[in-house]
């Protein structure tokens, strides 16, 4: 009775694997037709890699086929061990298939294959860390979810962003970053390795690399004498060319005497009449001059020094005056307001002054006389009160001036202003200063 319930058993797994194998053979002969259409339609490489896929193929269908032999032929000998387990060299175990309590008889096994795994590296309670989700996790330094930024504090591979990694971080206080170069005492442009930069344009210092540094003051476009963030002039005083905001350029003089200032300015050289009259004994020049500079000396606007505009006999203007010796440039002679009165000492001497002459304080007087003793040529007259010592003999004098009019008008084409009349020594009269230096 067993030996037949065998057989019978037997015969059923034949029929099985004779369904497998017509099966295949019906993939097989499906394969090679989609194989022949794809050679026609396909390059040559294309059929090498299908006929390659095949013979993966055969091999798996092969293998399956012994799988379902050996299952057949091993049937007979499992049959007092229904429950053995083998075990295949990937760590799946293999239950034999066994009939359900509600298919005895039937030709439909139940699936008896159940998998498990050796692999100590998979743990399937474990979370898997994902840098980017915000949530610090395994190695991740840091994760700050989108905010993970190649410049941020946490950068996309979920590691802390520190000086020295080639890139500026703004938010970790860093004004530059060099990497590999970064040094411990930078130069002109380069990174320390605190990521702080050495000197550099726009610190407020010029460098011996730098035309101008303003600091934050410096702009992306540039005026005259403004600083470019690039730490250059465009136009500045000193470029070499008269700009529109100068008067002159240091150098440039055509004759060659320096009469423009460092700020592109010309020199500027105050005249102004003393407030006070006195007697044509003055104490000699020398006293004369220093009266000049006790009065420039109590107001803001009169910087400098002065002489007394006084010659004696037979004294040369410009030996008294060497300040002014061979100087031809331009001067700005003006009041103490700032009226112009000439642009030359040379001018002074053969036009006169523009304006009248203003005291030191800056009042307005007309009609008076000042002791000189300078014709309008600029010689000495004869007449000068003893080397304006003494009280005695006369010495000539100038006028004040006109406010406007015809003799305004006779004031300036006469000279009046230096050579009008003679006076008494004994009499008393205003006098010039004008200045000879800053």
């Amino acid at each position: 009775m067993q030996l037949s319930q065998l057989s019978h058993l037997s015969h059923l797994r034949v029929i099985r694997v004779i369904r497998v194998i017509r099966v295949i053979l019906v993939i097989l002969v499906i394969l090679v037709i989609r194989v022949i259409l794809v050679i026609r339609v396909i390059r040559v490489i294309r059929v090498i890699r299908v006929i390659l896929v095949i013979r993966v193929i055969l091999v798996i269908l092969v293998i399956l086929v012994i799988l379902v032999m050996g299952g057949a032929c091993g049937d007979s000998g499992a049959a007092t061990e229904p429950h053995a387990a083998s075990s295949d060299s990937t760590g799946v175990t293999i239950f034999p298939a066994t009939a359900g309590p509600d298919t005895a008889g039937t030709d439909t096994p139940t699936s008896g294959v159940v998998t498990t795994t050796d692999d100590p590296d998979i743990d399937s309670g474990e979370e898997i860390s994902v840098c980017g989700d915000g949530i610090k996790q395994g190695d991740e330094k840091c994760d700050d979810g989108a905010k993970n930024q190649t410049d941020a504090a946490c950068k996309p591979d979920c590691e802390l962003a520190e000086c020295g990694d080639g890139v500026i971080q703004a938010v970790n206080g860093e004004l530059c970053d060099a990497g590999g170069r970064n040094t411990d005492i930078p130069g002109y442009d380069q990174c320390s390795m605190e990521c702080k930069l050495g000197p550099h344009c726009g610190d407020g210092i010029r460098q011996v690399h730098e035309a101008c540094d303003d600091g934050g003051l410096n702009k992306e476009s540039t005026g005259y004498n403004e600083c470019s963030t690039e730490c250059e002039l465009d136009r500045f005083c000193g470029d070499g060319i008269v700009q529109p905001e100068e008067e002159c350029e240091p150098g440039m003089d055509p004759l060659g005497i320096q009469t423009c200032n460092a700020d592109c300015s010309f020199w500027r050289r105050v005249i102004f009449m003393s407030a006070g009259m006195y007697s044509g004994e003055l104490g000699g020049l020398d006293n004369a001059d220093e009266r000049c500079n006790r009065l420039a000396d109590g107001v803001e606007e009169l910087g400098g020094t002065y002489k007394a505009w006084l010659l004696v006999d037979m004294q040369d203007l410009y030996v008294r005056f060497h300040e002014y010796s061979g100087v031809n440039g331009t001067i700005h002679f003006v009041t103490i307001d700032n009226l112009p009165l000439a642009e030359s000492f040379k001018a002074l001497i053969e036009e006169g002054p523009k304006n009248r002459i203003t005291t030191e304080t800056k009042a307005h007087d007309f009609k008076e006389l000042v002791w000189t003793n300078i014709t309008a040529d600029g010689l000495a007259f004869q007449g000068d009160c003893n080397a304006w010592t003494a009280n005695e003999g006369d010495a000539l004098v100038g006028h004040s001036g006109y406010d406007d009019g015809i003799q305004h008008q006779d004031w300036l084409e006469d000279r009046s202003w230096t050579a009008f009349t003679k006076l008494a020594c004994v009499q008393t009269a205003h006098i010039y200063c004008i200045q000879v230096a800053d």
